[in-house]
């Protein structure tokens, strides 16, 4: 299985935690129960929990307290953890005990799969052709996507576009277009599969939110199933 996430020193997680109260930095918050949420840091308690209030016209409750993924971002760095969400007298607490890990150092950043998480992604619109064979999906954005194809035919040039139906793990399948980025060079078999880098297009206003909230989906999943999996088996 590929390293999809990198443990955090807890020297630099006191470091991090310390700016995101200072600096006021908004964490986004993925329960089980309901789309992604917004939550403004106020203090933190004894370097254990995060006292938080709420941005603007996105206040929300919960009724008991409830594990979360809790993402953040640093300039370019994205960072997230997960941990336990307890709401009281208006104010949401964040435990922040467990251990934080680091996705990747890019603005958008795109999410690795793992080998054996089942990912597939159908190209159903190619020049007025549905090809018949699906693709592998090597990464995921909230603005795109890296596909595999293992068949020499037909050679996908960058600049192409093309529609796109995508199933991630246990979320719903939804269908969107891509335009052909960049196409690994391949002259024979020997150079497969063909891997391009694909960017979403042509989508309604609401897609960037729901995109938002599958990548976070995804994200829970793979941490949840192998990342927090492993790190409990260590003890």
């Amino acid at each position: 299985m590929k390293d999809v996430f990198k443990k955090v020193h807890l020297s630099d997680k006191k470091k991090i935690f310390k700016r995101i109260v200072d600096d006021r930095l908004v964490l986004l918050v993925k329960l089980e129960s309901m789309d992604v949420q917004q939550v403004a840091p106020l203090k933190m308690i004894d370097d254990k929990i995060i006292e938080c209030g709420f941005v603007r016209d996105h206040e929300f409750s919960i009724k008991k307290s409830e594990m979360a993924v809790i993402s953040l971002n640093i300039g370019d760095d994205k960072y997230f953890f997960y941990g336990l969400l307890t709401y009281s007298d208006r104010y949401l607490y964040i435990d922040i005990q467990a251990d934080l890990f680091y996705l990747q150092r890019r603005r958008s950043a795109r999410l690795d799969l793992p080998d054996n998480y089942s990912a597939k992604c159908k190209i159903i619109d190619y020049k007025g052709k549905v090809l018949p064979f699906d693709c592998g999906i090597v990464d995921i954005s909230s603005g795109g996507c890296r596909l595999s194809l293992s068949s020499l035919e037909p050679m996908i040039k960058a600049g192409t576009t093309m529609r796109l139906k995508i199933t991630l793990g246990h979320q719903s399948t939804f269908e969107i277009n891509g335009e052909v980025r960049h196409a690994k060079p391949i002259k024979d078999y020997l150079d497969l599969p063909q891997v391009m880098g694909i960017q979403f297009v042509d989508y309604d206003p609401s897609f960037e939110a729901k995109m938002l909230n599958l990548y976070m989906d995804v994200q829970r999943e793979i941490f949840l199933r192998y990342v927090n999996k492993k790190t409990d088996s260590r003890g």
